[in-house]
């Protein structure tokens, strides 16, 4: 196994380990993520193999391995990274609560006007999540955009 093997799996742990975490707190549904991990992808294959092939002796299936486990990962990483460490002011979204629907281990809220229909873990609270609680009334939530388009859930709050 090359030096190359190495750091192609430390940096798709490591990368892994960076999207996972971003992807919990970013404004993103698992479709959303898909369409990123596709296009970071895309954009992996656009390096030649010639490039590869100056300092390494590579195949094409371990460029593709390569493309796959390392860079792929690892620009999705910095995408979601970037992202987060450059992102914006925060501010805040606050809804009325129409009605509260206690699933065994969550609870989900129907918001006024149908807001976030569509996005349920904007709408759902955990009993592991931190949020703040001042009543059950009215729901915000706190969003930070991030300089490439991605939207960062800072914080939620019941008053």
């Amino acid at each position: 196994m090359h030096a190359i093997h190495v750091l192609m799996v430390v940096v798709y742990f490591i990368s892994s380990l960076i999207v996972l975490n971003a992807f919990l707190i970013a404004d993103l549904n698992t479709f959303e993520l898909i369409k990123l991990i596709c296009l970071m992808l895309a954009i992996s294959f656009l390096v030649p193999v010639k490039f590869y092939r100056r300092r390494l002796t590579i195949s094409m299936y371990e460029y593709i391995l390569l493309n796959l486990i390392g860079i792929s990962p690892f620009f999705m990483a910095l995408f979601l990274g970037g992202n987060w460490t450059f992102r914006g002011d925060s501010y805040e979204e606050s809804y009325r609560i129409e009605q509260m629907i206690r699933d065994e281990k969550s609870m989900i809220l129907v918001l006024e006007d149908d807001a976030y229909a569509e996005r349920e873990f904007l709408r759902t609270l955990n009993p592991n999540e931190e949020f703040e609680k001042e009543g059950t009334e009215n729901y915000s939530i706190f969003f930070a955009d991030g300089p490439l388009g991605i939207r960062f859930i800072e914080g939620k709050r019941l008053h």
